[in-house]
């Protein structure tokens, strides 16, 4: 919730200073910590379009499982 709300005032702040079709336009990925337990929930919510994966990408099995994750 917390990093939906942030997206969402970044999102509000493009349609502010540019427009709403700009603001519609603009792709915001979640930067925090993703796994496969939590990623849903981040690529789920409704101002965030997807998650920038750092860390959990280096290990095959937990980048497979938030994979797995996303299709079940």
């Amino acid at each position: 919730d917390d990093a939906n709300g942030v997206a969402a005032t970044i999102r509000r702040q493009f349609a502010e200073r540019f427009s709403s079709e700009v603001a519609d336009d603009i792709r915001i990925l979640y930067g925090g910590s993703v796994s496969p337990n939590n990623i849903r929930e981040f690529v789920e919510a409704s101002d965030i379009d997807g998650a920038l994966v750092g860390g959990a990408s280096l290990k095959i099995e937990t980048m497979l499982a938030m994979m797995a994750s996303l299709t079940h």
